[in-house]
């Protein structure tokens, strides 16, 4: 798949947005910066923010307060906004509502044909998406006979066909079988190889810890980010988030309290959270 820009990367401004007739705001003073090439997960319970945060990067709303770029496009500025539309893509959490062509092949091109491409250039996007996905052997299946582990594959497909610099996924893996996750895991690994940014909302904390960097999310603040190990390796601050801590950090602080350690150093959570990795 072709690179984006080297220049590819989100820059959150102080961003606050709060929906009408919402006296609280559904996000406060966001500060962020994504890099292309790199995965990125958003944690946090329901309500915190998450999806609001996506749909503003998306520029599907636009923030009451702060700024967004998107590869140095200005989501709030009408000269750029479509230009800033383009470079992300986004997937969300039913497959089955995203899908609107007869088959897959068609499916995939649907995009790069509303963008007025060439047949040639459409047939190329086509392959190269059926191939980075790993759903080339479906092309000619009707999209109606799909799992719904395949129907979120091939979604991505028809989005990344567009060729974003950005993939969001809005708790795409939620709805999936154990297989089709990992699936889909595998996918975003490819993508980061591709110097394509992923920003992945889940609930599984186990997705979080494949991340370069998680973000935590709490009553639309971001409260805490850094790599996985950083931000995850603290049961007790997990789960004071409204986040389920992973077992392996939960028996590492059982084995603590019992006294056990690794080396001659006191055994620490987060010790074998890169044990996982």
């Amino acid at each position: 798949m072709n690179s984006p820009p080297s220049r590819g990367k989100i820059e959150i401004e102080n961003v606050s947005y709060a929906y009408p007739q919402e006296v609280k705001p559904a996000l406060s003073d966001i500060n962020f910066t994504f890099e292309a090439g790199a995965f990125y997960c958003i944690l946090g319970k329901n309500g915190s923010g998450k999806s609001t945060l996506l749909r503003c990067i998306n520029a599907l709303v636009i923030p009451d307060k702060g700024k967004i770029s998107i590869c140095e496009f200005d989501t709030s500025d009408e000269k750029t906004i479509t230009q800033a539309r383009k470079s992300v893509s986004m997937v969300f959490q039913n497959p089955q509502t995203q899908l609107i062509a007869p088959t897959v092949e068609e499916e995939v091109a649907f995009g790069p044909e509303n963008l007025g491409l060439e047949a040639r250039e459409i047939a190329e996007r086509v392959e190269e998406a059926l191939h980075l996905t790993g759903t080339k052997h479906l092309s000619n299946r009707p999209t109606e006979c799909l799992s719904l582990g395949e129907k979120q594959l091939v979604a991505m497909a028809g989005v990344l066909a567009m060729r974003p610099a950005f993939l969001l996924s809005d708790e795409s893996t939620s709805m999936l079988d154990s297989g089709s996750r990992a699936r889909i895991l595998n996918l975003f690994a490819k993508l980061r190889e591709s110097r394509i940014g992923v920003v992945h909302v889940t609930h599984f904390v186990e997705e979080a810890i494949k991340a370069d960097k998680v973000l935590i999310l709490e009553e639309g603040r971001l409260v805490k980010s850094g790599n996985p190990q950083e931000t995850l390796g603290n049961p007790e601050e997990v789960a004071k988030f409204g986040i389920e801590p992973l077992p392996v950090t939960l028996i590492a602080r059982e084995l603590q309290l019992l006294g056990y350690s690794l080396g001659n150093a006191p055994l620490q959570p987060d010790d074998l959270i890169l044990w996982t990795l």
